[in-house]
């Protein structure tokens, strides 16, 4: 683990979790906002690290939060996606290395998460 450039500053977590068969909407929307199922409870997980604060009432963590879409590869929770059949939502090992090979998550992981500590 790297050492904090400014050891006062809150920490850098970064949360990411897969894409679920559960759309929870319609259209367009924010990769957050999109997947329901398994992915609530990791999405109420870095929420509460979010807004966690330290004795001194200082805030805890800041919290960066990703998906692996089985469509879209790994996508900044911000990031709009769009609903694509549940069916191929990746469920076992071949899924993934299926989408591993197309989209390259894991390469866009390792890029992404450099800055964080943790």
């Amino acid at each position: 683990m790297l050492p904090k450039a400014f050891p006062k500053a809150p920490t850098l977590v970064l949360v990411i979790t897969n894409d679920s068969t559960v759309f929870l909407r319609d259209g367009i929307a924010s990769a957050f906002e999109m997947f329901g199922g398994r992915a609530q409870e990791v999405k109420k997980t870095a929420a509460q690290l979010d807004t966690a604060k330290k004795k001194d009432g200082s805030k805890l963590c800041e919290v960066s939060f990703g998906m692996v879409t089985s469509r879209f590869g790994y996508v900044p929770a911000d990031y709009t996606v769009m609903p694509y059949p549940a069916a191929t939502v990746m469920a076992k090992k071949e899924d993934y290395e299926r989408v591993q090979e197309e989209k390259d998550y894991l390469g866009k992981i390792n890029y992404t998460s450099k800055i964080f500590p943790r």
